[in-house]
């Protein structure tokens, strides 16, 4: 898993998937990620956020998804449709759309917690350090140890 300078006191991360793409449709001129990119997404409890290559960013708090549906095209990659709204501050404003793809896998579960999240259901803490060496992380993952 990654540590992460940007979370705050209480915030942990629980899911990361690296070699996705993404993509924010919106009306707003001034919205990020106008085109696709490629990067690395992370879940913790309180937030996803989008990094790409050098520095790039953009976070938006579980409050902020509207909705989460799933894809599973016959040729291609899965991916996700999250319907957000922009968070205040955020630099642009109004609903969006982030796409998600997942190019070496992990949709399916990384949407699963997604969705718990996005509904309120955040998982209990636990002390377990992540010492993985994997493209993908889940909760479920340490059940399955």
């Amino acid at each position: 898993m990654t540590t992460d300078s940007r979370l705050q006191p209480g915030e942990r991360v629980l899911a990361e998937v690296k070699k996705v793409s993404f993509l924010l449709k919106s009306s707003c001129p001034t919205a990020p990620l106008q085109s696709s990119t490629e990067g690395s997404i992370i879940l913790t409890n309180t937030k996803f956020e989008l990094l790409w290559p050098p520095s790039g960013h953009l976070w938006l708090p579980l409050n902020c998804i509207r909705g989460v549906q799933v894809q599973q095209p016959i040729f291609g990659a899965n991916y996700i449709d999250v319907a957000v709204q922009a968070p205040a501050g955020a630099g642009w404003e109004g609903p969006g759309n982030v796409t998600i793809s997942f190019q070496s896998g992990g949709c399916i579960e990384f949407s699963r917690a997604l969705v718990r999240l996005s509904q309120g259901h955040v998982p209990a803490p636990d002390n377990e350090t992540a010492d993985q060496d994997d493209s993908r992380t889940t909760p479920d993952d340490k059940k399955n140890k």
